[in-house]
């Protein structure tokens, strides 16, 4: 008996055991029942497939196409290893809910903790202000007062070094402003002043200048010449030279090309000429250089250019030196491979011959 219900169909003996109850008990029972069933159903159906799946990817069969929504049904289960069906997940939900809960909590419980730590540290910090404050009120503030009385000190020491240094900037202002302004001597000239063919700071005006530095301080030298001038050049230049520089002593070493060129010896004359007027307008005093030229040119034209230095120191009543290369024109070893540009032993035989007649006019214009 107990055999045969067992083999029978459960819908009988579902309906045999509800037998005595009422209409609708039944039909709730049967209906729980039958969802029951069925979900056993699809579970059997699905773990055949899953196990004649897993055989057939074992097996050289042909591909098998399946949809996205099948795959996509199911997600996998990381804590347990299997797939979780879709009718699962409200489990799932259920028990993280509280596992999520006790994890607010216990982080709630732990912020907590920190809190009263950090508390504790600014309390702390607190409490060492106010002790530093304590200290300031009592043993500090007499430390103060002899760090102050240390400084006050140091100040006094101080101001006592730089008295003394304040009064000698002092001392040197007042000499400096006593002490009578820089004269200025401009050399206007051609070639052999120039330093044509010699290195720089060699000619005879770098050396007066370095004479000038040790003897006469108080005079500074403008070196205006330009290789090839005449004195139809420096007439044009003179003017912005004497505005620049205001020069209390001008000389005038011009000519020489004037006559290696064969120019008109009048108007050579009469540019020197304007030029010294020039120079008188300015209140500077002049220094007139002759130069002779060779004889090649004939005696006459070579006497007459020489003359002409001459003539002109005279009408004006000023200095002139007679040939800026007395006393060594002869002398080919002292000329530089042209026979006509000084080399550089002559420079300070040059300087010789205007030093005598330049001196005196600096304690002139000093007396001025």
């Amino acid at each position: 008996m107990t055999a045969a219900f067992s083999k029978s169909n459960p819908l009988e003996q579902l309906e045999r055991v509800l037998a005595g109850r009422p209409a609708h008990e039944r039909r709730t029972d049967l209906e729980r029942q039958h969802h029951i069933f069925q979900r056993r159903q699809m579970v059997k159906q699905l773990e055949r497939l899953e196990y004649e799946t897993d055989l057939a990817s074992a097996q050289a069969c042909a591909p098998i196409l399946v949809q996205r929504r099948q795959i996509l049904a199911k997600q996998p289960d990381r804590s347990a290893g299997r797939d979780i069906q879709s009718s699962q997940k409200t489990e799932q939900r259920r028990f993280a809910g509280p596992r999520r809960a006790s994890n607010r909590q216990r982080l709630a419980g732990r912020d907590r903790q920190v809190d009263m730590i950090q508390d504790c540290q600014a309390a702390g910090r607190i409490w060492n202000d106010l002790a530093q404050i304590r200290c300031l009120h009592g043993e500090g503030r007499r430390k103060l007062r002899l760090l102050a009385a240390f400084r006050s000190r140091c100040h006094l020491c101080l101001l006592g070094l730089c008295l003394p240094l304040v009064a000698l900037i002092a001392v040197d202002s007042a000499a400096a402003r006593a002490k009578p302004p820089a004269r200025t001597i401009l050399v206007v000239g051609d070639s052999l002043s120039a330093e044509y063919g010699l290195p720089r700071d060699t000619g005879w005006v770098s050396r007066l200048s370095e004479r000038l530095l040790r003897q006469e301080p108080q005079y500074s030298v403008v070196n205006a010449s330009i290789s090839g001038d005449t004195t139809s050049g420096g007439r044009s230049r003179l003017p912005a030279l004497l505005q620049k520089f205001e020069p209390d002593i001008v000389v005038l070493e011009l000519g020489a090309n004037d006559g290696l060129r064969g120019l008109d010896l009048d108007q050579m004359r009469s540019n020197l000429q304007a030029m010294i007027d020039a120079c008188h307008a300015a209140r500077a005093r002049v220094l007139l250089v002759g130069i002779r030229i060779p004889p090649n040119y004939g005696r006459d034209y070579s006497e007459r250019l020489f003359e002409n230095y001459a003539v002109l120191a005279r009408n004006n009543r000023i200095e002139r030196v007679p040939f800026l290369l007395e006393g060594f024109a002869d002398r080919i070893d002292l000329f530089q491979p042209d026979h006509i540009h000084p080399g550089g032993q002559a420079q300070a035989l040059m300087l010789d011959n205007v030093w005598p007649k330049l001196r005196p006019m600096l304690h002139l214009s000093k007396a001025r």
